[in-house]
């Protein structure tokens, strides 16, 4: 909820929202996002190249809720990058050097906490607290997102005077521009991948920093 407005004091651990599961947005989903539009690529993108899991094709992979920096703004020591090997960063370069705007990139979007930690990877334990996924799956568009949140914040006497969920619309834009790229690794049939932008490591529960997720069928938080 951080990343929506500027009228809010600090919510942050540095990490996740300091408020635990309630310092997320409610979760959202936008349908055009490449997030949401190829959740299997996704996935099977993660597992091959950041985790490195070579046992992915024809494989069911397990869903998976990454926290991530929501358009991937962040900084990274020396020390962590060296944590892996040239190669490593070589092959993800590769996979997002065939177009202008790669699909991968989106992908690595929200992996980059996983790609600079590999002690700590999402895939083998939440980074955050998260609210509990809607029942279906049923989350709301981002619009019906501000309006809940602008109300929150409200309730939660968070903000002085009047707020309007107007205020929070330049905070958060989905829109983007695709260009979908080959894909090489084989998708499993049912896959799920959350995203979740947690407030300074991290796009979609909000964090009162920034909370996503995506999955096929994919929702954005």
């Amino acid at each position: 909820l951080g990343m929506l407005t500027d009228s809010l004091r600090s919510v942050s651990n540095a990490l996740c929202p300091a408020g635990g599961p309630d310092g997320w947005s409610a979760w959202w989903v936008d349908e055009g996002h490449p997030h949401r539009k190829a959740g299997q690529k996704m996935l099977a993108f993660y597992n091959r190249y950041v985790l490195q899991n070579d046992a992915t094709t024809g494989t069911a992979l397990a869903p998976v809720t990454l926290a991530f920096v929501q358009g991937a703004r962040f900084a990274v020591s020396r020390e962590r990058i060296l944590k892996r090997p040239r190669a490593y960063y070589e092959a993800l370069l590769e996979r997002v050097s065939h177009s202008r705007n790669p699909l991968e990139g989106f992908f690595l979007e929200a992996m980059w906490h996983d790609v600079f930690h590999p002690e700590r990877v999402q895939a083998a334990a939440p980074l955050c607290e998260y609210m509990p996924l809607p029942e279906s799956l049923a989350a709301m568009t981002y619009a019906e997102m501000f309006e809940d949140s602008a109300q929150r914040l409200t309730a939660k006497d968070m903000v002085s005077g009047y707020f309007d969920a107007r205020q929070l619309s330049d905070a958060y834009n989905p829109g983007v521009t695709e260009e979908t790229t080959e894909e090489t690794t084989a998708a499993p049939s049912e896959t799920e991948v959350t995203t979740h932008a947690p407030s300074e490591t991290d796009e979609s529960t909000t964090d009162a920093s920034s909370e996503a997720t995506t999955e096929e069928p994919e929702t954005t938080q």
